[in-house]
């Protein structure tokens, strides 16, 4: 009985098998040059037409936005039963519709010749009123070729199946599949534009750290605009209709835009600005986009396209000829030719055929070449960068390093002596303030206080000129000292402000000034006459004022840092302040007026009597 039920089983399934229909129909197909309506006819003459096979190989289709016809009459074996009969098309041109006997049994969504539809396998039931009548069964399509410009990921491989067949021994999900195993195909396009994009983040970022920014941002809008636009184009894979689909419309924008910007970023990068001609790149754009705007069907985008290419091509080539005819340092001739080839790879990307293939099929994937290209051109723009911002890294730390070694020296040349306390902190590395301080023959002091015009090393090449002519003064005497600096700095490039006291060690001060801010003895500012700075007029004078200076007293000197420091208010020191703790240690006021705020370099020198 078990052997008996296992042979029931085994004849049930083999009789579908026995009786299955699987005819291959890619071949013998006839083509038709023209769209008439009569094409659909069974009993139409087909003598003279031009017999082809399935897929139908592109130099054999008609030009663009033109509907043709395919027909072929399929011979059905004896007993087939013609009630459960299905057709299976693999590609075709974009859109297209199914005659069976005459009769429209399906076709893909749309039958728009601008409108875009991925090749993929479809599969058609044939009614049975159809297929029933006797004879056999004649199949006719009408296809048609798409207007303007068919990006890349759009152009499917062409594939069959194409056959004849029973419903339930259809291949199933073929269209799934092929669209699936076509986004894989293209998954370089997605790579490369992720790239980009990344690449321009990093762009973006470095480039504000160099002067010459303006190239970096129009790189990065490139890189943006070029490879968002190819990620909305790479998303509509799987989509019947494009490009109505919002993504679609705005990947052509990133067509229309990222050739004029590609320009803008070529002019910065040979260093040249040449507004006329980007103006008629602008408005050729322009142009393009109200033209999208008016008939967002239309994508016939050819004409200006090439024009935009060709402007910017001609911009790149005349400024590197007027670049050679006035400059000494130009680009290198590699680097041009990088910008011009990638205006051709653009062009011919866009729907101009130049002549070479707009993608390589490495392995199972296709690679784009305009994408590939991009993404080297923003590398070794990437290179440049930190090549840049290493050798300026470099400079800063070895510019760094000199300033330190000129703090360091600067910090030697101030001397100072036994009963003079002093505190510099210059606003910079090295600063404009000094002192000096020497001791006399008769057990007194020397101390001079002053402040430079400037900052930086232009004011401590002037300070380092001031404390030599002081170590080879002529005379102690704080007029007739002020005289000499005075002759000594005349001509110079920046004018000295300086106070001078000579203190003899039993007290006896004896100061002059020059446009310095008077000490302070005892919580009260001397007043001195405040005479021209140095440096300005030759016909200068200067007068010293005497005054006592007890054992418990303190002359304490500081410069316009003190006074000038600034909070964030905007709310300065101030004489007042300065006068009020001008008792206290110099090291104490110098934070004091750091804490205020610092903005000019603080200087203070307090002197006490050596007996």
């Amino acid at each position: 009985m078990r052997s008996l039920l296992v042979a029931g089983l085994l004849f049930a399934s083999l009789a579908p098998a026995q009786n299955a229909l699987y005819l291959d129909i890619s071949k013998n197909w006839l083509r038709t040059l023209d769209d008439r309506p009569w094409y659909a006819k069974a009993d139409f003459p087909d003598n003279e037409l031009r017999n082809v096979d399935l897929p139908l190989p592109l130099l054999l289709r008609p030009d663009q936005g033109k509907f043709y016809w395919l027909r072929r009459k399929v011979e059905l074996p004896s007993g087939t039963d013609r009630r459960q009969l299905t057709l299976t098309l693999g590609s075709f041109d974009r859109v297209y519709e199914v005659y069976v006997n005459g009769v429209r049994i399906g076709g893909t969504p749309g039958m728009d010749v601008s409108t875009f539809q991925i090749s993929r396998p479809r599969t058609f039931a044939i009614p049975a009123e159809v297929a029933s009548r006797t004879g056999p069964l004649q199949i006719a399509v009408r296809t048609g070729r798409p207007t303007g410009t068919l990006r890349l990921p759009w152009l499917n491989v062409p594939e069959g199946p194409y056959l004849m067949t029973y419903g339930w021994n259809a291949p199933k999900g073929l269209g799934e599949s092929s669209i699936n195993a076509h986004s894989l195909r293209n998954a370089p396009y997605l790579i490369t534009s992720l790239i980009e994009i990344l690449l321009g983040i990093f762009i973006l970022f470095l480039g504000t750290e160099d002067r010459f920014r303006r190239k970096f941002y129009w790189l990065t809008a490139f890189l943006w605009a070029n490879g968002a636009a190819e990620i909305l184009q790479f998303m509509q894979i799987g989509v019947d209709t494009y490009p109505m689909h919002l993504g679609g419309q705005m990947s052509r924008i990133g067509v229309a835009l990222d050739l004029a910007v590609y320009a803008e970023f070529a002019m910065s990068a040979l260093g040249m600005r040449m507004r006329w001609a980007m103006l008629g790149i602008w408005i050729t754009t322009f142009a393009l986009l109200l033209q999208m705007g008016l008939d967002p069907a239309d994508s016939n985008l050819f004409p200006l396209t090439r024009v935009l290419g060709a402007l910017t091509l001609a911009i790149i080539l005349w400024t590197w000829w007027k670049i050679c005819r006035v400059r000494t340092v130009r680009p290198h001739h590699l680097f041009v030719a990088t910008l011009a080839f990638t205006v051709l790879v653009l062009i011919n990307r866009h729907g101009s055929d130049l002549g070479f293939n707009p993608r390589w099929l490495i392995g199972h994937y296709w690679w784009p070449n305009s994408q590939i290209m991009i993404v080297l051109l923003a590398v070794a723009m990437l290179v440049q960068m930190l090549r840049q911002l290493a050798a300026d890294r470099k400079e800063k730390q070895r510019l760094a390093g000199e300033l330190e070694a000129a703090r360091t020296v600067q910090q030697m040349l101030f001397a100072s002596t036994p009963g003079v306390d002093a505190v510099y902190e210059p606003a910079q590395e090295v600063g404009g303030d000094f002192y000096f301080a020497a001791e006399l023959a008769d057990r007194g002091q020397l101390v001079v206080v002053g402040d430079v015009s400037g900052k930086g090393l232009k004011a401590a090449m002037l300070v380092s000129t001031i404390t030599g002519a002081l170590r080879n003064r002529h005379n102690d005497d704080p007029a007739a000292l002020l005289l000499e600096l005075n002759r000594v700095l005349l001509g110079g490039s920046g004018f000295v402000t300086a106070v001078i006291a000579k203190v003899r060690s039993d007290g006896s001060v004896m100061l002059a000034n020059a446009g310095n801010p008077a000490p302070y003895l005892s919580c009260e500012e001397v007043a001195l006459p405040a005479g021209l700075p140095l440096g300005v007029d030759a016909e200068a004078s200067y007068e010293s004022v005497q005054l006592q200076l007890s054992k418990e007293q303190t002359l304490t000197f500081v410069s316009d840092g003190v006074v000038e420091a600034a909070n964030v208010q905007g709310e300065l020191f101030g004489f007042e302040r300065a006068r009020e703790i001008s008792s206290q240690s110099p090291a104490e006021i110098a934070r004091a007026a750091q804490a205020w705020g610092q903005n000019d370099d603080i200087t203070v020198v307090r002197v006490r009597r050596k007996s």
